[in-house]
């Protein structure tokens, strides 16, 4: 079992992250609020009811492949 880590916590961890972002494993993409904007994000999650959650939260793929 794996506990979620609260938003303030996740704010602090994230928000100071610069650069390009590769999360393998991005859920339901409960992360991508938490970057800032110098953050270039690509993210693979290979569970399909997941990568549902995920897309309809993420910005705009330029491209999608599975």
């Amino acid at each position: 079992m794996t506990a979620r880590m609260d938003a303030p916590a996740r704010a602090a961890l994230l928000a100071p992250l610069t650069g390009t972002v590769l999360e393998i494993g991005a859920g339901d993409g409960v992360n991508l609020a938490g970057f800032g904007p110098d953050v270039t994000w690509h993210g693979i999650e290979p569970n399909g009811s997941s990568r549902s959650a995920l897309l309809a939260r993420a910005p705009t793929p330029r491209s999608r492949r599975w």
